[in-house]
């Protein structure tokens, strides 16, 4: 008799265990999937963060885009505290020729 009680108590908590990991499926599936679902959408609607560094292509050294870079440079710096921003001016590569 303690046999078959030992059988049918091992039959219970298998069937226990399967009921439970089906409970805990039927729970953790769905909120899983809306969480992948959110992030998704959000991938889709999110912009991301603008660039923390600006290059600026002006001309030769003694020419006037190279002035107006130096004027900007100096006006984003005053403006802008919030960002560190460092500007190299560098000399354009294109020829308008």
């Amino acid at each position: 008799m303690t046999e078959q009680k030992a059988q049918s108590s091992e039959k219970y908590s298998e069937r226990e265990a399967r009921r439970s990991f089906r409970d805990g499926l039927s729970i953790y599936a769905p909120i899983l999937l809306l969480t992948i679902a959110g992030f998704l959408v959000a991938w889709q609607f999110v912009e991301p963060a603008p660039p923390r560094h600006l290059i600026m292509a002006t001309g030769s050294p003694d020419g006037a885009y190279h002035r107006i870079g130096l004027q900007y440079r100096e006006i984003l710096a005053r403006t802008t505290s919030i960002w560190s921003w460092s500007i190299p001016l560098v000399r354009s590569k294109i020829c308008n020729c």
